[in-house]
């Protein structure tokens, strides 16, 4: 983890703005690209809000110095998109809806593992230096 920014680093907002317009062109892409849904400037909207609010709580998470949220918050990201058009793409009806869902669902799961991952090692530094 010594390749990202330290605690406090102002690369953080950099980081959070290029990970908003990532995660905002693969939202689209997946959405209307890969799965074929009818284009709507509002949908595409709320998708942006999304990716820039996901993008914010996660780079403040490492902006803070747990880099562990960041890194397995992404991580769900990514796994939530795969999600998303594996699940979206052969269903018909709710089927953009199931794949949000499963987006959101794994995303969730991975700002859990992160936060937990965190704990753990926070306990393990206050283990270290009681000994």
């Amino acid at each position: 983890m010594r390749l990202l920014p330290g605690d406090g680093s102002a690369k953080w907002w950099g980081i959070a703005g290029i990970s908003a317009v990532l995660l905002s062109a693969a939202l689209i892409a997946v959405r209307f690209g890969f799965i074929g849904q009818a284009w709507s400037a509002t949908h595409a909207l709320r998708f942006v809000m999304l990716a820039v609010v996901a993008s914010l709580v996660v780079s403040v998470a490492g902006w803070f110095g747990a880099k562990w949220i960041w890194l397995c918050s992404n991580i769900g990201l990514f796994a939530g998109l795969v999600l998303m058009a594996a699940y979206g793409r052969d269903l018909t009806g709710w089927g953009d809806l199931v794949g949000f869902i499963m987006f959101m669902m794994t995303s969730a799961a991975g700002f859990v593992a992160g936060v937990v991952i965190e704990g753990i090692a926070a306990l393990m530094r206050r283990l270290n230096r009681s000994s």
